[in-house]
């Protein structure tokens, strides 16, 4: 399956870039992270298909992904 990814910029390696990803079937949120090089303390927001989502959420042929780093600030 291809699931289409945008990196927000914080994350590491992303600068607000875009990509497809090919992975195996079944896959969840967190697959898709450890494919990217990514673990779950790099993320601080998911989207699937522009529905708030979580690591265990199940992801399907053609989802759109959006993957937010944690922002700090005082």
């Amino acid at each position: 399956m291809e699931v289409a990814v945008k990196l927000y910029p914080g994350l590491p390696h992303a600068k607000g870039s875009r990509m497809t990803i090919g992975m195996r079937e079944p896959a969840v949120v967190a697959d898709l992270l450890r494919e990217l090089g990514f673990n779950e303390l790099d993320v601080e927001i998911i989207s699937v298909n522009g529905v708030l989502s979580q690591f265990d959420t199940p992801l399907h042929d053609g989802d759109n992904v959006s993957l937010i780093p944690f922002i700090g600030g005082g």
